[in-house]
């Protein structure tokens, strides 16, 4: 219920100031394909769990960038997205334990439907729907215990993935927040296993090209 009103009421909003707003000058968004620079943070959502005696620790903000291309489907109005991103964060290890982790890096691509309408003259608004796969490479563990030090890496984990985007453009820019689900992949270090619920808010700023 709580993900279809998610996914419902940002579809309502889109739908409500598309139909209330002016026809814009359609010269003013061309044909509808566009490349577009992406940049901004990321906030990740939840908290690693515990596994065992290994404890993560708590993810922190990091930063985003990206590219992404669309593909007219109806004019200016109706699209379709392919997008190429990267995340950057790290994890707070003031936390009991024995093992802390350095960056993250989260790779993903994903495609799939843009909206568009207009706001007013100047104004537009889009909603994007993605779905895609998504590469996960969490930092070097940290081992501190017993008089001993060193240092692993977890295992990469591939996932699928979902991404709901929604903002504004005001030609070259525009602004968007996404929320970027990874679901729950699982971890392994060193024969032990780790579920973390990988969801992330990402707040954007884009140049379209």
């Amino acid at each position: 219920m709580r993900r279809g009103m998610f996914i419902a009421l940002p579809l309502l909003l889109f739908l409500h100031c598309g139909t209330a707003a002016q026809q814009p000058d359609s010269s003013r968004r061309g044909d509808g394909r566009f490349l577009r620079l992406l940049a901004g943070g990321s906030i990740p959502a939840g908290r690693f769990q515990q596994g065992g005696d290994l404890q993560l620790g708590i993810p922190e903000p990091g930063f985003v960038v990206g590219v992404e291309y669309t593909l007219p489907i109806s004019g200016a109005r109706v699209g379709w997205s392919t997008s190429l991103q990267y995340t950057f964060f790290d994890t707070d290890p003031g936390l009991e334990g024995k093992f802390d982790t350095q960056y993250w890096l989260i790779r993903s691509l994903h495609t799939g439907l843009r909206l568009c309408g207009p706001v007013d003259w100047d104004i537009d608004m889009y909603l994007q729907l993605m779905a895609g796969w998504t590469g996960i490479y969490p930092g070097k563990a940290r081992y501190t215990g017993f008089g001993r030090g060193g240092t692993r890496r977890f295992d990469y984990v591939g996932t699928p993935s979902l991404r709901l985007e929604a903002g504004f453009i005001a030609r070259p820019f525009t602004l968007g927040v996404s929320v970027f689900d990874c679901g729950t992949p699982t971890f392994t270090y060193h024969y032990v296993e780790i579920e973390h619920r990988t969801v992330l808010v990402l707040v954007m700023l884009g140049v379209i090209l």
